[in-house]
């Protein structure tokens, strides 16, 4: 799939920066940001059916302590 994003010239250079700081292509970089909101988007899909809570950012609480805590 081809994605077309249209954007200024002084944006595209922070994104070229941003990419090089991180040691990665500007293809990659780019890839990786999208995935990350998309993620985020489905995160803030899991819904518990009984309550109706949004659980999706409580997850992501609950395994960033287990990483932080063990």
């Amino acid at each position: 799939m081809s994605i077309a994003i249209e954007t200024t010239t002084d944006k595209r250079k922070r994104i070229q920066r941003a990419a090089k700081f991180s040691n990665v292509s500007l293809k990659e970089f780019v890839e990786d940001w999208i995935m990350a909101g998309v993620r985020q988007c489905e995160d803030d899909y899991i819904i518990n059916p009984r309550t109706g809570e949004i659980i999706g950012d409580r997850l992501e609480i609950e395994e960033l302590e287990r990483e932080v805590l063990n």
